[in-house]
């Protein structure tokens, strides 16, 4: 009888380690797309794909509560004493503590932390749809908009080295982000300056005042450019080339 009892735990503790050695991590990547001396804002990727936006304060020789973190690989451990129940806590940021993942705007509401949200403002260094953002993180956490329990998951944060400019080619026509939402697009020997009004989940959304004009790029490539009248009016795509994002 306790042999067959010693054979049974044996055989749950190894089933069991087996599954925690086996089981796939959550990864959270940030890749710092753009900054300005009041912000850094980026683009988080969960597992390879792309979810959401990202909003942090710029880089300040990691200076406690003025200072972005230093990139790197972070693990990150579950915090439920907050507000909002449920944080994403980074670990073993050098001479930092307390940085965690959640809601927010505006780099005014944070001291480090690393704010999430479905648009970004650079020109004016803001988030918006942050709460729903955050309800689509904590959901893919746990596969569930109604979790029942914690699944057995290691989460790391990798956050990118440096700051890389969005930048678009397509035929003749390169497009460049300069910084504090301002862009310049060059074709056939020309050059043109657009204001960044935001960027969605899909595209960036730029604007020409000498021109009066509003250009839509797609925020991966792969894809038309589009002109209008208007953010919210029809869009015009005849005669524009299909983009690449160059990074």
């Amino acid at each position: 009888m306790k042999a067959n009892l010693l054979k049974a735990f044996i055989l749950v503790f190894l089933t069991t380690s087996m599954f925690k050695v086996l089981a796939n991590p959550f990864v959270i990547e940030i890749n710092r797309t753009s900054h300005n001396t009041s912000s850094l804002t980026g683009e988080m990727y969960i597992n390879g794909e792309f979810m959401m936006h990202t909003l942090e304060l710029p880089w300040n020789n990691n200076r406690s509560f003025i200072s972005s973190i230093p990139p790197d690989t972070y693990e990150a451990l579950l915090r439920y004493d907050k507000n909002d129940k449920w944080r994403l806590e980074l670990k073993g940021v050098p001479n930092r503590s307390g940085i965690q993942i959640h809601i927010g705007n505006w780099p005014s509401q944070i001291e480090g932390c690393v704010l999430v949200g479905n648009k970004v403002k650079n020109i004016s260094n803001e988030l918006e749809g942050s709460t729903v953002a955050y309800k689509d993180l904590k959901s893919m956490f746990y596969d569930s908009s109604t979790p029942n329990m914690s699944p057995d998951l290691t989460v790391k944060v990798k956050i990118s080295y440096s700051p890389a400019r969005t930048s678009f080619s397509g035929n003749d026509l390169k497009l460049h982000y300069q910084d504090k939402g301002r862009w310049k697009l060059s074709f056939e020997g020309d050059y043109y300056s657009f204001t960044e009004k935001y960027r969605d989940k899909k595209y960036i959304y730029l604007y020409s005042k000498v021109d009066d004009i509003y250009l839509r790029v797609p925020l991966f490539g792969a894809e038309k450019l589009a002109e209008g009248d208007s953010i919210n009016g029809n869009w015009d795509v005849e005669d524009l080339p299909v983009v690449t994002r160059l990074n």
